[in-house]
């Protein structure tokens, strides 16, 4: 069993939280989703191994003291893959954050928008993390009851949760991008799929629309929204590119063919 990091908070306030993660070799955080947008300080040189979604791997260079930016949603288990030297870097998160507050107010105006259009609203989603013995499906579901909750709160709903647990090296009849949990969907809500939209930050988000035969597919720039256009650009085909979640939804209800 892999060894723990040792996260030491410094300051967890109404404005910061501000944590030292102490890493010995071979020592990793677990898998983990950033609920917050972050700053990394790097207290020394070296190298993070991050295991990252869809199976997936990346290394990241630490150079002490100068530091890096991650926007919320990023989601991976941060290793130090070193058999010998310890790692350590301040982790800074913007716990109040205005441009955030604003995000998920216009998000609760844009799902109310849906809403009162009788619009099906679902989130597809692989969580790879399951198979891989990260966390549980009884994590999984209460991260979906809290989203519930919160969006209960402001009198908005989505209409359902498609889950795919497995490994990437497991069989799935519904990992993305595979189009069944839409064809699913459509099935158990009479959706008409050539007049939907999906919204993803992955490439295999895009695919999945694409598979399914939607009407269009949009890429926000949030989570790993950005490096999905830098790196997989020439791959994006047709798809609308936005800067978030709230502008996706305005482009969605500008554009949608209303026959």
């Amino acid at each position: 069993m892999p060894a723990t990091a040792t996260p030491v908070v410094h300051i967890d306030d109404d404005r910061f939280r501000v944590t030292e993660w102490q890493f010995a070799p071979g020592a990793e955080t677990g898998w983990h989703r950033h609920g917050h947008d972050y700053v990394i300080v790097p207290l020394c040189d070296g190298t993070l191994s991050l295991d990252l979604p869809e199976g997936q791997k990346a290394e990241a260079k630490l150079t002490q003291g100068v530091p890096y930016s991650r926007r919320v949603g990023v989601e991976h288990n941060v290793i130090n893959g070193s058999n010998s030297e310890p790692l350590a870097f301040l982790e800074v998160e913007v716990v109040d954050d205005a441009t955030a507050h604003r995000r998920r107010d216009t998000m609760v105006a844009m799902m109310a928008a849906f809403n009162a259009r009788d619009w099906w609203v679902f989130v597809v989603t692989n969580q790879s993390g399951v198979g891989r013995g990260y966390f549980t499906m009884a994590d999984v579901d209460r991260v979906h009851a809290h989203i519930e909750a919160e969006l209960a709160a402001e009198d908005v709903t989505f209409d359902g949760f498609y889950v795919a647990p497995e490994a990437p090296d497991q069989p799935s009849r519904g990992r993305k991008p595979s189009p069944a949990f839409l064809q699913e969907a459509a099935v158990d809500f009479d959706v008409d799929l050539s007049r939907s939209y999906v919204v993803g930050d992955k490439l295999i988000d895009l695919e999945t629309g694409w598979n399914a035969g939607c009407a269009r597919s949009l890429l926000v720039r949030t989570g790993y929204g950005k490096a999905t256009e830098d790196n997989q650009g020439s791959q994006l085909r047709d798809a609308v590119v936005v800067d978030d979640l709230p502008a996706a939804c305005e482009w969605i209800l500008a554009n949608h063919r209303q026959d």
